[in-house]
């Protein structure tokens, strides 16, 4: 029994400790918020197996979007863009950077 208690008390101890240094860890800088790309570029079709619309900028990067207003939503349309990355956001493409629209206007 003895034995028992002298092995409770030790782990008992060494989970305090364990504790005790958790509260000297430095504080990690918030996370910021994804900062807007813009540009200019082509709205591009979307792929056989995939049921999204694209952008393909002047830049040379390729976007895949979240959602686009029907309104934009014709092949080679060339447009002036304001997107945000969504790196929260799954794809079954995995072509380009999934990116949301924050603004978009015909050129």
């Amino acid at each position: 029994m003895k034995l028992l208690n002298t092995l409770f008390l030790c782990a008992v101890v060494m989970g305090i400790s364990g504790c005790l240094d958790a509260t000297n860890d430095p504080v990690e800088p918030p996370v910021s918020a994804p900062e807007l790309v813009e540009g200019t570029g082509t709205i591009l079709p979307s792929q056989a197996e995939c049921n999204s619309w694209y952008l393909g900028a002047d830049s040379g990067a390729l976007y895949e979007l979240t959602q686009l207003d029907a309104k934009f939503q014709y092949v080679g349309l060339r447009v002036r863009f304001s997107v945000r990355e969504r790196n929260d956001l799954a794809s079954f493409c995995m072509r380009g950077t999934k990116v949301e629209v924050v603004s978009m206007s015909r050129l």
